[in-house]
């Protein structure tokens, strides 16, 4: 069953938000939300904080409407995990472990319209807009990518790099997608009696359904925080605690209006 959230939509942007109730497989629910997006009426972009802030709070004071938080990074000093680049400029961050420092998906917002989502060696090699590496890749080509791989793109051979293994067990999540007329953010609720969260495969089957054609995961656990209509649509929870206003980040994806 979906269920149309009570939301105005922004007419400028014209999202369209649901949140839907899931079984897996294996007889456990969640709660998934997604937000589709007309290429024509938004203009993807980053932003990066100075130091740890809740998304939803950004958006107020920015007066932006729509988001979802980024990629990863170190807890510690707030440095992005993997590339990062804004405006053409390589930020400071910290790379992903060999080999995978140079191949794993990202998100790339040239211009209006233009956004992509690709394995990183098919994205340019200094790329003119902004950038975020995150993964691994969900759906490449309208084909989920853990039909013949378990890891794709080396997660668990690199885990010390995360809090944990994001292949080792369901989790809350944060993921965009895409395909020739639109964009979606989706998050999914986790770490509740209620909702049990997802694993990556299950994430990628979301996205084949929606009739994405490429799909990435962003940052999940505790940070996945998802925007739209100025107000926050998931439940983000660290520790089976729901977090009011989400968690603090430092890099997201924000969806303005297209000039």
């Amino acid at each position: 069953m979906v269920l149309q959230t009570n939301i105005a939509p922004s007419k400028a942007i014209a999202p369209v938000v649901h949140t839907e109730r899931v079984t897996s497989t294996d007889g456990r629910t969640t709660t998934i939300h997604h937000v589709r997006y007309p290429r024509s009426s938004v203009k993807p972009h980053l932003i990066t904080v100075g130091q740890p802030t809740k998304l939803l709070e950004w958006c107020k004071l920015n007066k932006e409407t729509e988001a979802i938080n980024g990629g990863f990074f170190l807890r510690s000093s707030g440095q992005p995990l993997g590339q990062l680049w804004l405006a053409g400029r390589e930020q400071q961050h910290v790379s992903f472990g060999s080999p995978w420092n140079d191949t794993r998906g990202s998100v790339y917002m040239p211009r209006r319209g233009k956004l992509r989502i690709a394995p990183r060696t098919k994205l340019s090699l200094h790329p003119r807009g902004d950038l975020l590496q995150a993964g691994p890749m969900l759906v490449h080509n309208g084909v989920s990518l853990y039909l013949s791989e378990a890891d794709p793109e080396g997660f668990s051979q690199t885990y010390r790099q995360h809090d944990e293994d994001i292949n080792s067990k369901r989790f809350p999540r944060a993921a965009i997608g895409s395909n020739r007329d639109y964009i979606w953010s989706v998050t999914v609720d986790g770490r509740s009696q209620n909702d049990a969260g997802m694993f990556l495969p299950e994430l990628a089957e979301v996205f084949l359904q929606l009739g994405a054609t490429e799909a990435l995961n962003l940052d999940g656990g505790r940070s996945s925080t998802q925007i739209s209509n100025g107000q926050l649509v998931n439940a983000p929870r660290s520790d089976f605690e729901e977090l009011e206003n989400g968690f603090e980040i430092f890099n997201a994806i924000i969806f303005s209006p297209a000039a």
